[in-house]
Parts: C-alpha cells; structure tokens; sequence
C-alpha cells in the first residue's frame, strides 16, 4: 500500500476499517480514522489502538 492509498483508505468517507499489510507479513486493523496519524511530509505514519497487536483471523 502506498501513502496515497493509506491517506485515501484513512479520509474515506463514509470510513471503513481496513488492515495495514507489513513488509514481513503482519496486519494491523484501523478501527476509526482518529487512530491515525500521518506526518506532513508523509514520512512516518503513527498508529493509536487500546492495544496495538497484530491481526489474528
């Protein structure tokens, strides 16, 4: 996923929780868009959760 497909995945409206896929494998799920953060010069991208583990289907 690119920056531009994550910024567009966290704008979306109405917003629909979506999974971040890892080089390595893991998912993380973003449950609302004020669980995320991304750096102005799109850099870094910060995830907030209660608690932040990786996806288990």
């Amino acid at each position: 996923m690119t920056l531009d497909q994550f910024t567009h995945q966290a704008r979306r409206q109405p917003f629909r929780p979506f999974q971040l896929v890892m080089v390595d494998g893991s998912r993380f799920t973003v449950d609302h868009p004020e669980f995320v953060a991304i750096d102005r010069r799109g850099r870094a991208v910060t995830l907030h959760a209660r608690v932040l583990r990786p996806y288990q289907p």
